[in-house]
């Protein structure tokens, strides 16, 4: 039997905060292995940032529990490690910007949704030529999408974040 890849100790510290975050766990030493691979030698030359792979493991954990996924549907962490899915757009850390963004005086919306999660060129390419309205009751919002591919990106790419960012009011629809 192969012994457990060796980890150093702010490694150590990011596995157990990615196994206790994600979703499916089976496969704890397989999954350590390809952690153990990615995360070696971590830094502006190479190697993945293991806090990164947590944070994006809580991401993806979130994601399962808000669209409801049955287990067979969740990747095993080795198989999520390996083919690099915390990559994805959705799992991503916000893009550092090359100067801070200024909050617009109509951009209310951009605070909630990057505490989300998402980062400014989703938001400028997905919410903000939307119009989010709130009802006057305060509870019921509503999306106004430029066009049916929007709505229709916005309720099955980017719902999970929408209902993240607007969580405190209960329905959100998604209207072309």
């Amino acid at each position: 039997m192969k012994p457990p890849a060796r980890l150093t100790r702010r490694q150590e510290a990011a596995w157990e905060a990615f196994w206790s975050a994600y979703p499916r766990r089976e496969g704890k030493a397989a999954a350590r292995e390809v952690f153990a691979a990615l995360t070696a030698d971590a830094g502006p030359a190479g190697g993945v940032d293991p806090d990164f792979l947590a944070r994006a493991a809580r991401r993806y954990a979130d994601q399962c529990g808000e669209r409801r996924l049955d287990v067979m549907y969740i990747a095993h962490a080795k198989t999520w490690l390996r083919q690099r899915r915390f990559e994805d757009e959705v799992f991503a850390d916000p893009a550092e910007p090359k100067a801070p963004p200024l909050a617009e005086p109509d951009d209310v919306w951009w605070p909630m949704f990057v505490a989300a999660g998402m980062d400014r060129s989703t938001y400028d390419r997905w919410i903000r030529p939307c119009r989010i309205e709130i009802g006057p009751d305060g509870g019921a919002v509503e999306i106004r999408a430029p066009s049916p591919f929007h709505a229709e990106w916005l309720s099955t790419r980017l719902d999970h974040v929408i209902r993240r960012a607007l969580g405190r009011m209960p329905d959100i629809e998604v209207m072309p």
